[in-house]
């Protein structure tokens, strides 16, 4: 009984918070690579049409996971989970800290005890730390960078501390500022990299109140490859990951986009303000193809260009 039940289980993915932009990405990666998907969101209109295409592949829960009575029975069913939980607008996280903490914490403390025998991977930030290494052994290594950093640190914690008290295999992804992959209502995107474009969209230009600040940023197709590859590697859990994919200064990818898009410029404020994350600048792109050797990550141009397309703004 117990062999076939794990049988059942096989290849079947349940991905929390998977209407949004990464979820989305995911959906539609793992249902191509043949897995069978759930998602448990409490919107699921983004994936209207990958459903309607799926539709005995995927099943959508539209439901608050707190407040979702058949949770525990939708769990049981899935080996692999993929959390994709947390607010889409930074900003927001930032100004209310304790709708950022009530998503992030509370939801896998309501939800952890279920987590037996699984395996976890779980989707963090770079505004987790400041520091340079790649890999992280400990979490006195961290110094989080606003208040959405402290939120994703000490979920990272409690999942590390549960891991072996309820026997699941977690792994801890961070990544930095995420674009790329198929998109609806462009315009209303939240984070930095939509925030550039729009602004270059309404007013032909990007203000910078500082030059010179470098931020991580992630293609988001390769992030998936990025999970594909440690769900199917064998690990020693806990592990944790920065994908730092690219560490550039903001001026450049700014002006990378707008030579894509061939109109735009970059304006300095005269206006002096304090940065609210820490400078980058000393964090390298380090061994990025050494911890995942079979993702061929897409050069930054290339995949600045296919988002713009892919959106049709180029």
């Amino acid at each position: 009984m117990i062999m076939k039940s794990q049988n059942k289980m096989q290849n079947k993915i349940l991905i929390l918070g998977g209407g949004g932009f990464l979820g989305k990405e995911a959906v539609s990666f793992f249902l191509k690579k043949k897995y069978k998907v759930s998602v448990i969101d409490k919107n699921v209109k983004s994936l209207k049409k990958i459903y309607n295409n799926n539709k005995n592949k995927l099943n959508l829960y539209r439901q608050d996971i707190i407040y979702f009575k058949n949770i525990k029975r939708v769990i049981d069913r899935h080996n692999i989970i993929i959390n994709c939980v947390g607010l889409n607008d930074h900003a927001l996280g930032i100004n209310k800290p304790e709708l950022d903490a009530k998503l992030n914490i509370s939801t896998i403390l309501h939800i952890i005890k279920f987590f037996n025998n699984k395996k976890i991977i779980h989707i963090g930030t770079t505004h987790q730390y400041s520091g340079y290494m790649n890999k992280l052994r400990r979490f006195n290594e961290t110094l989080a960078t606003d208040v959405q950093g402290i939120s994703k640190n000490a979920v990272e914690n409690y999942l590390v501390f549960f891991a072996k008290k309820y026997k699941f295999k977690l792994i801890c992804l961070r990544l930095g500022n995420g674009f790329g992959g198929f998109e609806n209502n462009f315009l209303n995107k939240k984070g930095l990299v939509y925030e550039i474009i729009n602004n270059l969209l309404k007013s032909k230009k990007f203000i910078l109140y500082k030059k010179n600040i470098k931020k991580n940023f992630c293609y988001i197709p390769d992030a998936i490859k990025a999970i594909n590859f440690l769900i199917n590697k064998k690990i020693k859990t806990p592990a944790i990951y920065n994908f730092i994919q690219y560490n550039i200064t903001v001026d450049n990818f700014v002006k990378k986009i707008i030579n894509i898009m061939k109109f735009g410029k970059v304006t300095y404020s005269k206006k002096i303000i304090n940065p609210t994350n820490f400078d980058f600048s000393q964090m390298h792109k380090g061994n990025f193809y050494k911890i995942f050797p079979n993702i061929h990550g897409e050069n930054i141009d290339i995949a600045i260009e296919k988002t713009l397309k892919l959106n049709k703004i180029i």
